[in-house]
């Protein structure tokens, strides 16, 4: 040891200064070893000549099967006639032209009256459908525009009898019969001065005064009633909706097994009992009793519809 210190002092280094030299090159072994060969990134540039760059495109040809798939495609702009859809041509079939119309007196499954078209006296018709008219006493009927959100006001006026309109189309009782139907009218009373009045709006057969579905409203009562009529015998629902000179639109469905009552689309009343059994006309009617003084009734519209074929 002593010997290669001198060895050492001889070249100019110290001892301390040969021990950091070792360090330093075990150190540098220690890294060399720890680094890739030169041929393992001869591999792996082999591996990136051989991959895609990143943004590129293919030839359809240069995927399998690309274009036969392709073949078996049709176009994104392209038509089809009708017999190449499944079923379609039934269903056409089944549609109506788009400028199509209906013969309202041979098939009326709606009908609507807004009473624009007035009252006309010689013919003893009513609004645009035709609606009939009877009266006693001293009562009458007129057509007015006195309401500003309505094309047609008709005014049904009694005095010490009877004002009654009614609708009574030759094919009403052939498709509107008893059930699965509708009816609609807005209405209002507008005063009734007389010591007996009764207001009857909804379904009523005029050849069979036994049966019929209506609301009912009486002088001397607080609200409308609601009430079925078979073979005379009654059932009466009494709503909770005043009788009042307000617009009300009284509503009355016509089902297979009950009726629904309606006042300004609110459920009032449902009736199961006492079903009418027999075809109805479409009518609103005043009564006075005992005096000459008068009751009034404004109706805007009537509007009737089949909910389903029977």
């Amino acid at each position: 040891m002593r010997r290669f210190t001198r060895f050492l002092e001889k070249l100019g280094i110290s001892y301390e200064e040969f021990a950091s030299l070792d360090n330093v090159t075990s150190n540098l072994q220690s890294q060399i070893n720890s680094k890739a060969y030169q041929s393992d990134l001869a591999s792996l540039e082999l591996e990136v000549d051989n991959k895609a760059e990143s943004l590129h495109n293919h030839a359809i040809e240069d995927v399998t099967d690309l274009s036969t798939e392709l073949l078996s495609k049709a176009d994104s702009s392209h038509g089809h006639a009708i017999g190449d859809v499944t079923d379609l041509q039934t269903s056409l079939d089944g549609k109506s032209n788009t400028d199509h119309t209906h013969d309202l007196s041979a098939d009326p499954k709606f009908l609507f009256d807004d009473f624009a078209g007035g009252v006309n006296t010689s013919t003893g018709h009513v609004g645009n459908l035709g609606w009939n008219y009877y009266l006693t006493g001293s009562s009458s009927i007129s057509g007015a525009n006195y309401e500003t959100d309505s094309f047609g006001t008709v005014i049904t006026l009694a005095s010490a009898g009877i004002c009654s309109l009614y609708l009574a189309l030759a094919t009403w009782s052939t498709h509107f019969f008893r059930n699965l139907s509708e009816l609609e009218i807005r209405a209002r009373k507008v005063h009734w001065n007389a010591t007996s009045c009764e207001i009857y709006i909804g379904h009523y057969s005029w050849n069979n005064t036994a049966d019929a579905i209506y609301f009912f409203a009486s002088k001397g009562h607080a609200n409308w009633k609601c009430i079925t009529k078979r073979s005379h015998a009654i059932t009466t629902v009494i709503t909770n909706v005043p009788i009042d000179s307000n617009y009300h639109l009284f509503k009355i469905k016509v089902l297979a097994s009950s009726v629904e009552f309606y006042i300004d689309n609110v459920l009032v009343a449902t009736i199961t009992t006492n079903l009418p059994n027999s075809n109805f006309e479409g009518f609103f009617s005043l009564h006075t009793f005992g005096d000459d003084n008068s009751c009034s009734l404004y109706t805007d519209y009537a509007y009737f519809k089949m909910i389903s074929s029977r």
